[in-house]
């Protein structure tokens, strides 16, 4: 009965997902609608990955609503396509966690995390991302984590981390990156470990290197 479903999703803190198609998405949904005190969601759907599979805009839309309605803290949603993040993360203010990995996204909106202040990691790995906005992770001033491997970032604007100042861990390995600007890493001020390997850079081409590794930052050797 419905009774007995609410009473068994009531008590449900973590859901993982793994879909055959995007239209399952619906099943997600009706999960949702009764695990009321949901913290953590995973959904990953590894045949989601051609056009012809793409979910819905008035799917990503009611899926973001039941993400905020459930105060859902920790988001995970990876092998999809995801043309626009920006929809599902709509007032989702309670994430502190969240994973967009392998979802061929290819920009960001510029305010596309914003309201987002609690959060503390965020995967944007394994994407199609050529470039960032310089404001793109303004206001995300608990970060502690940021995975950026992957993509294919040729340049970044020197104000892209500046506010991220409990920024620990970040990553820019496998892009396609031949030179940094010189300002770039200079707000980090608790950054501890910085990886950049994989990327066409020399590492007397990056000024700053050296007062980071003075300070204890650990940066991987292999860089060129």
């Amino acid at each position: 009965s419905e009774h007995s479903l609410s009473d068994t999703f009531s008590g449900v803190k973590a859901l993982t997902a793994a879909l055959d198609d995007a239209s399952d998405l619906c099943f997600v949904s009706l999960a949702l609608n009764l695990a009321e005190n949901l913290e953590r969601l995973r959904v990953n759907c590894f045949r989601c990955n051609d056009f012809a599979k793409v979910p819905s805009a008035k799917a990503w839309n009611h899926l973001s609503s039941q993400i905020t309605k459930a105060k859902i803290q920790h988001l995970t949603l990876e092998h999809f396509i995801v043309t626009d993040p920006g929809i599902l993360l709509h007032q989702a203010k309670s994430l502190k966690n969240l994973s967009f990995a392998d979802d061929q996204i290819t920009t960001l909106p510029k305010e596309v995390f914003s309201g987002l202040s609690d959060l503390e990691t965020l995967d944007l790995s394994f994407n199609k991302l050529t470039e960032l906005p310089k404001e793109v992770f303004r206001g995300l001033s608990n970060l502690k984590e940021l995975g950026l491997q992957d993509n294919e970032l040729t340049e970044l604007p020197k104000e892209v981390f500046s506010g991220l100042s409990k920024l620990e861990g970040l990553d820019l390995i496998y892009n396609k990156f031949t030179e940094l600007p010189n300002e770039v890493f200079s707000g980090l001020s608790n950054l501890k470990i910085l990886l950049l390997e994989g990327n066409h850079l020399d590492e007397d081409d990056i000024q700053g290197l050296s007062n980071l590794r003075a300070r204890g930052v650990y940066i991987d050797e292999v860089l060129g």
